[in-house]
């Protein structure tokens, strides 16, 4: 029963800890995406998403690599900052995403989660008319919430994010588990008649 009691502290903690985190990570998103950027509210809708968007994928992208072929580390660095930018800037959601809501805890349920945020965040970009709406920030920054979901299932960290409650158990063999207990439950009962 204490051991019990004292998992349930260690969970709650743990918890605690990582809405903590989340709730810091989401502030640093909003500065980073709406608060540190240029206003641009002189533009109609139409001139600021002509003049501020891209819907072709990897456009930018390409971009940014062809400027950076120039050798100019001015250029390599921005093309970085572009690139691994928008891929670790989601990076933290994907793992965070399955260790906060147990209804995310499949890569399905975390890319489609991912996915609506990034749309939400390019579209609250729109309408404040801050930063650049650009389908290749959706494709980078989906791919980095990808990995940091990947990272997440590596087993050894899996089963210690698990141990300090910060992941629940494992579905199937909890429910694996639970089977065998009661197959041997009714084999007993059988057995009894």
């Amino acid at each position: 029963m204490k051991k019990t009691e004292n998992q349930e502290n260690k969970n709650k903690i743990t918890r605690a800890v990582l809405w903590g985190l989340f709730v810091f990570y989401c502030g640093v998103l909003v500065w980073m995406l709406y608060l540190s950027r240029d206003y641009r509210g002189g533009y109609t809708l139409s001139e600021y998403i002509s003049s501020f968007s891209n819907f072709i994928p990897f456009k930018t992208v390409v971009h940014y690599a062809k400027i950076a072929a120039t050798g100019s580390l001015e250029f390599i660095g921005l093309f970085l900052w572009n690139i691994m930018g928008n891929l670790v800037m989601l990076l933290p959601l994907g793992a965070v995403l399955p260790c906060l809501f147990k209804r995310i805890d499949r890569f399905w349920k975390v890319v489609i989660t991912v996915t609506v945020t990034v749309i939400l965040i390019e579209l609250a970009q729109l309408i404040l008319r801050v930063g650049v709406i650009d389908v290749d920030d959706l494709i980078l920054n989906l791919s980095g919430a990808m990995i940091g979901y990947a990272i997440l299932k590596i087993p050894p960290l899996a089963r210690a994010l698990r141990a300090i409650g910060a992941l629940p158990p494992r579905q199937e063999k909890t429910a694996k588990k639970a089977e065998k207990k009661e197959d041997k439950t009714e084999e007993r009962q059988y057995a009894n008649k």
